[in-house]
């Protein structure tokens, strides 16, 4: 949908972000795992990131603000809800919504299949300089995998005896959070937000 192309200017240079597992290159990270992308004058984009995307796995509902309506840097502007609880996020940038993605109101699991692309969650303009509290390339990349470690020595270190599955985890694999999710629904999601708390806070 050519409408809601982040980077419609560029389209065959960004076609492959709807399957990316990394932040692209030209996306900036906020420290609330939401990413940024410059758009057309001054508009950003703003998503989640993969990291985020992939620990929650289930949402329910997401709350936008609303469009024409002022957002000011570090105050909460979306909320994921899940049915264990409910993780607010706060925008990395002063300005004004200009539109929500609309495909979230009967998908709202989309913006965890898609993060970098048809999951994106709103657009707004802003005059500011934006970039300057962000991060980018290595350093959002080590920021991304130092929540990704930190998430699972959290859940390692409540299930790894338990668990053999996860266990395994411990020697460098991945964190399989489905199986987290399974085992202890509620208690995986405090740890997240636990997580996102701390690194966020550092």
């Amino acid at each position: 949908d050519c409408r809601h192309c982040p980077f419609a200017a560029n389209a065959s240079e960004y076609s492959n972000f709807e399957k990316a597992s990394s932040l692209p290159t030209p996306c900036w990270l906020s420290r609330e795992h939401l990413w940024l992308a410059a758009g057309q004058g001054d508009t950003v984009l703003i998503g989640l990131d993969h990291f985020l995307a992939s620990a929650l796995r289930h949402i329910r509902s997401i709350v936008l603000p609303c469009n024409n309506v002022g957002i000011i840097a570090g105050k909460t502007c979306v909320w994921l809800f899940d049915i264990f609880g409910a993780i607010a996020l706060r925008t990395p940038a002063s300005g004004t919504v200009i539109r929500c993605n609309p495909e979230l109101i009967r998908r709202p699991n989309l913006v965890l299949k898609a993060p970098y692309g048809r999951g994106w969650l709103f657009e707004a303009r802003t005059r500011e300089k934006w970039q300057k509290s962000l991060m980018q390339g290595a350093a959002a990349q080590d920021f991304i995998r130092l929540s990704q470690n930190k998430l699972k020595d959290k859940v390692l270190a409540e299930l790894a005896p338990a668990e053999p599955a996860l266990a395994a985890a411990a020697d460098g694999g991945a964190l399989d959070s489905e199986l987290a999710l399974r085992e202890m629904p509620k208690r995986y999601f405090e740890l997240l937000a636990e997580t996102m708390r701390e690194t966020r806070d550092k």
